[in-house]
């Protein structure tokens, strides 16, 4: 994933262009994310309500070690959400979301990546695209 031109002094993330090879726990890694939040407010999470439906994100991939998922709906926290390995390659978590639309992305072993089963995409400001779920209200 690319950073915004404003951002290319500051330490890549994990995944992200120019990053180095320093794990996620990596005092680099610390660094790097804490400058990229210095001055911005942080969204905060989505509160579960009465009408809150459940939805279920899958993701496909035998050589993953780790997966999670990062959206508007935890932050962008992205290890806040972490998805189950089922067996056989395949990752899944079940979330419970209030109806609205929401933008996010797989977090699969420090990487960003779009979600291939995801019905659209949106352009982000790192020049990727991020998913897009919508959750509709029961009928």
């Amino acid at each position: 994933m690319n950073t915004p031109d404003n951002a290319k002094s500051t330490p890549a993330l994990p995944g992200e262009a120019g990053a180095r090879t320093a794990g996620p726990g990596s005092s680099a890694t610390k660094r790097a994310a804490k400058a990229r939040s210095a001055g911005k407010p942080r969204a905060k999470a989505v509160a579960v309500s009465a009408d809150a439906e459940k939805v279920r994100i899958e993701y496909s991939n035998p050589l993953a070690r780790e997966v999670y998922v990062a959206g508007t709906f935890n932050a962008w926290d992205p290890r806040g959400t972490s998805l189950s390995a089922q067996g056989e390659g395949k990752w899944g978590v079940e979330l419970t979301l209030p109806p609205g639309c929401y933008e996010y992305r797989l977090v699969v072993d420090g990487e960003w990546k779009e979600d291939p089963k995801a019905s659209s995409f949106t352009p982000n400001p790192y020049g990727g695209l991020n998913s897009v779920l919508q959750v509709e209200a029961r009928a």
